[in-house]
């Protein structure tokens, strides 16, 4: 893969043109929602819904041919770090990357992803937030 020339993500500008809150729960929750949202630059359309066709197969993540037809290339560049010449949605990079780990042996075949953890939204507002080891002098760094 070709580096990307370096410049600033969409979603960097739109992170510095948004109002946000403060650090914490709510800045975590805005900011998740920021990423969600689509670029309004949408990649080449047509390898866009190529690639997401392929992704969409039924036992896409364990097809040697597909693999090897171009998304050991992908999943490569994205463990290397490498920028990609066009933008990946979020769902599209993890199902690549799946595919990845289950021939790396760091996802076992068979296994399922949850589908979202959007369900912890529903989650009484205590019950999100968590003690920060980092903070605490007395803790031991885990």
């Amino acid at each position: 893969m070709t580096p990307a020339a370096p410049s600033s993500s969409s979603f960097e500008h739109r992170l510095k043109s948004a109002h946000m809150p403060p650090p914490g729960p709510a800045y975590f929750h805005a900011r998740r929602a920021l990423w969600s949202v689509p670029s309004p630059n949408p990649p080449n359309p047509t390898a866009h819904t190529r690639l997401e066709q392929i992704l969409n197969q039924e036992g896409v993540h364990e097809n040697d041919e597909v693999w090897d037809a171009g998304l050991a290339t992908i999943w490569r560049g994205l463990t290397n770090r490498t920028p990609l010449k066009k933008r990946l949605s979020l769902n599209m990079t993890t199902k690549i990357l799946m595919c990845g780990w289950i021939r790396d042996g760091t996802w076992p075949r068979g296994a399922t992803a949850p589908h979202s953890d959007d369900e912890q939204d529903d989650l009484p507002a205590d019950a999100k937030t968590y003690p920060s080891t980092m903070s605490n002098p007395q803790s031991d760094g885990l």
